[in-house]
């Protein structure tokens, strides 16, 4: 799989989550482009730009990670596992609760009504041990503007799993036949 421009600084960010200096980041991120080849002088401009963004709003709020690239599963039966990875995690201190975030280079106005979203809070709740309604799931975009957040009742979360489940079993019946 080829990593991109947004998915080295992806990388980046998540480096700078590691170290939290800017340097070292950006010096991950050119090291980074220059193994992928990917040379074009005015995107790598733009891709500094874009994580040194990301900082200045990291500095600027300053929230307390409980974990950067976390791998999440959700077991939706029928030897089907869900599985992805979160860009960030937050501990939100006024709520006792837990943000996750997915950063993302491109706007799509109904993230809130993809289907992963609901599957996310409750895959979130169970690795970090909360109550899902302690966790709120979101998106934010690479330079750290655009922060947006939403909390899926237990309702709609449980309407998202059935609606995974049945998609997982339609998935393993396709599977079988093909065998």
């Amino acid at each position: 799989m080829r990593i991109g421009y947004s998915g080295a600084i992806k990388l980046a960010i998540n480096d700078f989550h590691k170290h939290d200096r800017l340097p070292d980041a950006i010096q991950y991120l050119q090291a980074l482009l220059a193994k992928l080849k990917l040379t074009n002088p005015q995107r790598t401009l733009d891709a500094e730009y874009t994580l040194q963004g990301y900082t200045e709003w990291f500095a600027s709020e300053r929230p307390i990670v409980a974990a950067s690239k976390a791998r999440i599963e959700l077991d939706l039966g029928n030897k089907i596992i869900l599985g992805g990875e979160v860009s960030r995690v937050d501990v939100t201190v006024a709520d006792d609760g837990y943000r996750g975030v997915l950063l993302s280079d491109a706007d799509d106005p109904q993230w809130m009504d993809r289907l992963r979203m609901p599957l996310l809070q409750r895959a979130l709740a169970r690795k970090f041990e909360r109550d899902e309604r302690d966790v709120v799931v979101g998106v934010q975009r690479l330079d750290g503007s655009g922060l947006m957040t939403h909390y899926y009742s237990p309702r709609s979360i449980k309407g998202a799993e059935v609606e995974a489940r049945t998609l997982a079993q339609t998935i393993s019946g396709l599977l079988t036949n093909e065998s």
